[in-house]
């Protein structure tokens, strides 16, 4: 398959790009991390890959409204007592169809 055909199946089935839905992905799992963990905030930008943790709360502050230190802050508010193991992964909107070409 074509880059260029991939992108058009994102867009069908999901509406998004394959950067965007990937970024939403890395984003979600940042919000879980920031609520449910005691990592530091740019250890939690870089663990879901982002460059730097200014680049994490700017991309966090466009998706969710809120800086990562309120969204922390909130949470700190409604649980005193953070959980410290892992979250779960987060949940994944999968496509409608799935598309197998025989090569």
């Amino acid at each position: 398959m074509s880059r260029r055909q991939i992108e058009r199946l994102f867009r069908y089935e999901l509406e998004c790009s394959p950067v965007r839905y990937y970024r939403e992905l890395r984003l979600e799992r940042a919000r879980l991390l920031l609520t449910q963990s005691t990592m530091l905030i740019v250890d939690i930008a870089v663990a879901c890959g982002f460059i730097s943790a200014s680049h994490f709360s700017k991309c966090y502050r466009e998706a969710n409204g809120t800086s990562p230190q309120e969204a922390r802050r909130t949470r700190l508010r409604q649980s005193p007592h953070p959980v410290k193991s892992d979250p779960p992964i987060a949940n994944v909107r999968l496509p409608r169809k799935i598309f197998v070409e025989a090569a």
